[in-house]
């Protein structure tokens, strides 16, 4: 009888705990505050840059595929420095000259295979910024759902700075079967960024980032780095890629 009352009170403690961390306040769409402790976006993995470095506008993420070779840290930037954003500038007067112009997108790819670190750094028009952020700032504002999606995934740590404000989130949810939630969709976006306007041969050519480590053999087509085909459309290996190529 006292071990089965053991077993019953492990349990207990056991599904109490695993509540908790799936509705931790930490993992809401909804907090306002920056992911800390076990959630927080680590020292190593940005170069050392902080929350405090964006200023008062801008976005920082850090999306790791679980079993993947590369971890990516990417932050994006209002230029000129000190503009003012589209959805709080006035389009004439003092305003109009001082709107934000473009978005500096800085990538950090963390090589866990290697310890190596690969960085990108380039611009993209305010219109694609605009979209992003605001799509993001849209979704989070009616996110309520928790964020635990599975035991493994692509996990998606994000902290907002909005005039100052931070919103924050992590999750590993995939944008298929969670459409609605703002960590899954974000991938996407950062994504088509990324091949869009970042140098060949640095993006993951797969959707949810993994890219296989040395000596992996997935089997097939197996993910890799993003690189121009031959013709037809898509990134990554032509071969692979065949079934896509448009006929002659």
């Amino acid at each position: 009888m006292m071990r089965l009352g053991a077993i019953a009170l492990a349990l207990v403690a056991t599904g109490s705990d695993a509540q908790e961390r799936r509705y931790d306040p930490q993992l809401e769409g909804t907090v306002t505050v920056a992911l800390s402790g076990r959630l927080a976006i680590p020292s190593a993995a940005s170069g050392g840059e902080t929350l405090a470095d964006l200023g008062q506008d801008g976005l920082r993420v850090l999306i790791e595929p679980s079993f993947g070779r590369y971890a990516y840290y990417v932050t994006l930037r209002w230029v000129p420095s000190g503009c003012i954003p589209r959805d709080r500038a006035r389009p004439t007067g003092a305003d109009g000259a001082r709107m934000c112009r473009a978005a500096h997108v800085h990538v950090r790819r963390n090589d866990a295979a290697s310890g190596a670190t690969a960085l990108a750094r380039f611009h993209i028009p305010r219109e694609d910024g605009d979209a992003v952020l605001e799509q993001l700032d849209a979704r989070l504002a009616r996110w309520q759902g928790p964020n635990f999606a599975s035991t493994d995934g692509t996990g998606v740590s994000l902290e907002r700075v909005r005039a100052g404000h931070v919103r924050s989130m992590r999750s590993n949810s995939s944008p298929q079967y969670d459409i609605g939630n703002p960590a899954a969709q974000l991938r996407g976006d950062l994504l088509r960024i990324l091949l869009a306007y970042g140098p060949a041969g640095f993006a993951p050519r797969a959707e949810d980032w993994h890219v296989d480590p040395p000596g992996a053999d997935w089997g097939g087509c197996s993910p890799g780095l993003a690189a121009p085909l031959d013709r037809g459309f898509g990134a990554g290996n032509s071969g692979c890629d065949a079934a896509k190529h448009w006929p002659d």
